[in-house]
């Protein structure tokens, strides 16, 4: 199953997408490259990731994971409402 949520963080006025799943989860030694490229190896775990990273960062946003092994994971982006 994936839950997607879409709302505004009043507090802090940004916007927040989060999609989840149920699945097996992303270790978390895999999970610490997702948004950025290994400095060993130079390549990054989602290629996809990197640039959503990338995106969210020119627009002042961020975003993140999290996961557990046997509840799946949730990515949240979060952005200004006004960029």
């Amino acid at each position: 199953m994936v839950a997607v949520q879409i709302g505004w963080d009043a507090s802090v006025d940004e916007i927040v997408v989060s999609v989840a799943d149920n699945g097996p989860g992303i270790p978390r030694s895999r999970a610490r490259w997702l948004f950025d490229r290994d400095p060993a190896t130079g390549k990054a775990a989602g290629l996809a990731l990197v640039m959503v990273r990338d995106v969210a960062v020119a627009h002042r946003g961020s975003v993140n994971v999290e996961s557990s092994l046997t509840a799946g994971s949730r990515f949240t982006l979060r952005s200004p409402r006004r960029a």
